[in-house]
């Protein structure tokens, strides 16, 4: 969390990414919800669905159903964007 706080997203992520498999179960959820948060800031819409989807279906994260929702809408957003960029474009 202190390194997410100061800026270091790629520090917090190495730290996240290595609790992905913790065997306790609530850290790794949040490892998962945590992970798909780092995506979403990379610009990886689609990989952050995945980690959060996994946060919420494997390990009962529930703040990640919300956060599911949310990118859910964005990619649709982002695929309605692109869609109207092309037809401008032509």
């Amino acid at each position: 969390m202190r390194r997410a706080r100061t800026g270091n997203w790629d520090g917090a992520a190495d730290l996240w990414a290595s609790e992905l498999d913790n065997g306790n179960f609530k850290v790794a959820g949040r490892a998962h919800y945590n992970m798909a948060i780092i995506n979403e800031i990379n610009g990886d819409l689609e990989k952050a669905l995945e980690f959060a989807s996994t946060s919420y279906s494997d390990y009962e994260t529930r703040l990640a159903l919300t956060y599911v929702n949310i990118l859910r809408r964005r990619i649709a957003e982002q695929q309605r964007l692109e869609a109207s960029f092309d037809q401008l474009s032509k």
